[in-house]
């Protein structure tokens, strides 16, 4: 189908991951509970329009091969994630090659990083970021615009990775921050609070 909407389901320690989506289709997930699935919950490709909404994300876990993202996004994706609970996940929340996303008053809690993405755009507000274990947002792109407005991003010094004055000096500067916003054709962050 081209179209798709799922709704009010749940998904649950599945191996190979829960949805795998292809090929230009535009697909609504609202309400819905995935947990403790590996590799990706969520995987899609080739100019998909991706809209999550009211979607929790419990516990993703690694396969095989050592992907672990609850959501992979790529090849001009357009995802737009509103209002969704990230939480626990071993991994990346979101991670993004070359897609377009959008984040909307979603809450991200634990797991390495809240947003991963290299190409496209980024366009994220209202995000509540908590005790990421590498970084809150890393986007690096030539080709897109980044925009971080009204988020909070707080790491546990104690359990977040901290680098050496020697990492930084070497340029990697994406792990152990906040935001890591790089390389694009704009770049606006406004009314962004960052701790820990």
């Amino acid at each position: 189908s081209t179209n798709l909407t799922v709704q009010t389901s749940t998904f649950e320690s599945l191996y190979a991951g829960a949805v795998f989506i292809d090929g230009s289709a535009e697909v609504t997930l609202f309400n819905n509970i995935f947990d403790r699935n590996l590799g990706y919950a969520i995987y899609a490709q080739d100019d998909t329009t991706l809209t999550l909404e009211r979607n929790e994300f419990y516990g993703n876990l690694p396969n095989d091969e050592d992907k672990n993202a609850a959501v992979r996004v790529f090849d001009g994706v357009s995802l737009s994630s509103t209002n969704n609970l990230y939480s626990g996940n071993t991994g990346l929340s979101i991670s993004g090659n070359d897609a377009y996303v959008s984040s909307s008053m979603d809450t991200f809690a634990q797991g390495t990083f809240g947003i991963w993405s290299n190409g496209g755009s980024l366009n994220v507000d209202q995000a509540t970021i908590t005790n990421p274990s590498v970084s809150g947002i890393r986007i690096r792109t030539t080709d897109g615009s980044i925009s971080v407005t009204n988020s909070v991003v707080t790491g546990d010094p104690e359990t977040n990775l901290t680098l050496e004055a020697s990492d930084w000096a070497s340029g990697d500067t994406d792990q152990g921050v906040g935001l890591h916003l790089g390389g694009a054709e704009s770049i606006h962050v406004e009314g962004v609070d960052i701790s820990g």
